[in-house]
C-alpha cells in the first residue's frame, strides 16, 4: 500500500496535479442527476436510444429547448448516419468473426427498416421550432415520442 502511494505521490508531481484547486477537482466530478448524457465527451460518438430518451426528460422538465434541439440533432445524425456505420461495422465484423457478440446485421438492418419509418421532417421541423421557441413543449414531445417509439422498437 506504502509502495502504491508513492506511485501516485510521483506520477501526482510528475504530471502537475499535486495542488488541484477545488475548482480544478470540481471538473472531474460527474453529476449525472444535473446534467446531460450528450454533454460528455464519452457519448460524442455513442447514441442509443435509452440516454437520448433520458435527455429528452430532462430538458422537457427544466423546458430546456437548447438541449432538446441538441438531443434532436444527434439522433437525426444518428438516423441518417450512424446507423448506417454501425451496419457496416456489423457486416464487417460478423465476416471477420461470425461467432462474435455484438449487433448483428440482421438486427441493424431491422432497426434501419423501423427508421425508415420515421418522418424526418417532423424531426426536422422540431428541432427548428426549438431553435426559434426554445420553451415550445410540443416540439420536445414530439422529439421525446420518436425516441421513445425506437426504443421500444429496439428493446
Amino acid at each position: 500500500m506504502i509502495k502504491l502511494k508513492n506511485i501516485l505521490a510521483e506520477n501526482m508531481r510528475r504530471f502537475g496535479t499535486k495542488n488541484l484547486s477545488e475548482q480544478q477537482l470540481d471538473l472531474f466530478k460527474m453529476d449525472s442527476d444535473n446534467e446531460y448524457y450528450q454533454d460528455r465527451p464519452e457519448h460524442d460518438d455513442h447514441v442509443d436510444y435509452e440516454t437520448l430518451s433520458i435527455d429528452m426528460e430532462r430538458a422537457m422538465n427544466r423546458k430546456d429547448g437548447r438541449a432538446a434541439a441538441k438531443v434532436g440533432e444527434k439522433l437525426l445524425k444518428y438516423l441518417t448516419v450512424g446507423v448506417y456505420d454501425n451496419l457496416k461495422w456489423a457486416e464487417d465484423n460478423a465476416k471477420e468473426n461470425p461467432s462474435a457478440y455484438g449487433s448483428s446485421p440482421r438486427q441493424v438492418q431491422s432497426e434501419i427498416d423501423k427508421i425508415q419509418t420515421v418522418n424526418q421532417d417532423v424531426l426536422k421541423n422540431s428541432i427548428e421550432v426549438l431553435r426559434s421557441s426554445p420553451a415550445n413543449m410540443i416540439a420536445m414531445q414530439t422529439i421525446y415520442d420518436i425516441i421513445k417509439d425506437l426504443h421500444r422498437y429496439t428493446d
